[in-house]
């Protein structure tokens, strides 16, 4: 699934931003698949007008679009490359002496089509009269194969370019997005304060040999963040290169690559055992979060609450006033998802569809509830005095029902239309259903909740745990 393409490539050369921007290609498509690198130097954005060579690279093995040893590269995003090549190649063949050349493979760029015929000739030509040890030329058609070979590069320039591909998203957009919903701009230790043991898990996941990661959550998205917070601090260039994956297309694609990536698996994407072990066999890093999971993982690493008082200090070190910092972090409790909550600028988008007033007060009892055994009771509610909740057969489904004031049907339905979301309510593994996040369901529906309905509640936990239980 090749997100740009060669004609892509050409239209963004017409823009003029593709001359600061196709250093910083270059750069991160060497560095994403060459292992060996002694030297990497690609000067972009601001800094294009230096002078000198526009690239350096000096590697041990390079591939078919770096050459080995050391090289000299130079690019141009002009609609006339042949002509452009031309005086890059005559001026640095007049700087160097033919003993330097000879050192040197010199290569150059462009987003532009060049036909292979003409490339060839003008190659033969360039040797002909210089001492360079090789001489390339990359056109447009090789940067679309060389993307190939670098999904998560791909992916990322996709957005560059303004060609978002569906079902994936680069955690870089991710963290610019997720940084801006509050001003001011959010920073990574708002997210990462007092998570050193979580912080340290992953960098070991990440130096180790391919594997996955599994973070328990309470927010459905707070290891997500997590993660995406981590990868723009100093020290974390390979995590920048993530995938976030949020379709069963996209990551069967991803995950049958053979070069190594570190796909993201959103928190509302359904996968088995094989899809995970499947890709870490591929060689892949792969990273799980969610408030629970049925993972083929040894690794299993919880996101614990965060100390309020770290994250008042974050969140003042990111230009907050002390009073509203202390105030923010006291209220979210740790949880990431409500301090977004709180803080976003963005109301309008604020709340997840379930939790809208002409819905909450129906399901509000849930937030009540942590999950239970979907599955249809083989004998009516019995005497009130036994067991309840995970009896054998289960009769849950009874007791959900009667909770939320609707029969069995209708709580097919509503388990049916909260499953499914950017954020959902409900969590279906098998015959059992869980609420995503209870902190989030508690934050949003509890103001709802009746007193019937609590009480009611309160009898069914007395049935179960015993009226002379502490835990009441």
């Amino acid at each position: 699934m090749p997100w740009t393409r060669g004609i892509h490539l050409d239209q963004w050369a017409d823009e003029l931003a593709s001359r600061g921007q196709l250093p910083h290609l270059v750069r991160r498509l060497i560095r994403s698949t060459v292992p060996s690198l002694r030297i990497l130097d690609f000067p972009a954005f601001e800094q294009v007008g230096r002078t000198g060579f526009d690239g350096a690279v000096d590697c041990d093995k390079g591939n078919q679009y770096v050459p080995p040893g050391e090289s000299r590269w130079e690019l141009g995003t002009g609609g006339e490359a042949r002509k452009k090549a031309n005086g890059d190649i005559k001026s640095r063949t007049e700087e160097l002496s033919d003993e330097e050349q000879s050192k040197l493979a010199f290569v150059f760029v462009t987003p532009r089509p060049w036909s292979k015929e003409d490339r060839k000739e003008w190659i033969t030509k360039q040797a002909a009269k210089s001492k360079w040890r090789e001489i390339h030329v990359l056109d447009g058609n090789d940067l679309e194969h060389w993307l190939e070979l670098a999904p998560d590069i791909d992916i990322w320039f996709s957005r560059v370019v303004g060609r978002a591909p569906a079902g994936v998203q680069d955690i870089e957009s991710y963290w610019q997005a997720l940084s801006l919903i509050a001003e001011p701009a959010l920073t990574a230790s708002v997210f990462t304060a007092s998570r050193e043991p979580e912080v340290a898990a992953v960098g070991k996941w990440l130096s180790d040999s391919a594997s996955s990661l599994f973070m328990r959550t309470s927010g459905i998205s707070d290891g997500v963040d997590f993660l995406a917070a981590m990868s723009s601090e100093k020290g974390q260039e390979k995590l920048r290169d993530a995938i976030i994956v949020y379709s069963m297309e996209a990551w069967r694609d991803l995950a049958s690559r053979r070069e190594p990536i570190i796909l993201v698996a959103a928190p509302t994407l359904e996968l088995q055992a094989s899809d995970i072990s499947g890709a870490v066999n591929s060689g892949h890093r792969i990273f799980l979060s969610g408030s629970r999971g049925n993972l083929a993982s040894h690794s299993d690493q919880a996101l614990r609450r965060q100390d309020c008082y770290s994250v008042s200090r974050a969140l003042v070190a990111a230009g907050y006033p002390e009073a509203r910092s202390l105030g923010i972090a006291s209220s979210a409790c740790g949880s990431s998802s409500i301090l977004k909550r709180l803080i976003t600028k963005h109301r309008e988008t604020e709340f997840p569809s379930w939790s809208k007033d002409d819905v909450r007060t129906g399901i509000a009892p849930l937030a009540l509830i942590g999950g239970w055994r979907h599955v249809s009771p083989e004998a009516p509610v019995r005497d009130p005095s036994l067991p309840r909740i995970g009896s054998d057969p289960p009769i849950d489904v009874l007791l959900v029902s009667d909770l939320l004031g609707c029969n069995p049907d209708e709580l097919d339905g509503i388990v049916t239309r909260w499953q499914v979301g950017t954020e959902p309510l409900l969590i279906r593994f098998g015959h059992s259903v869980f609420v995503a996040s209870r902190e989030d369901a508690w934050y949003l529906l509890a103001g709802t909740i009746s007193r019937e309905k609590l009480l009611r509640f309160c009898d069914y936990a007395c049935d179960v745990l015993g009226e002379d239980n502490p835990a009441l």
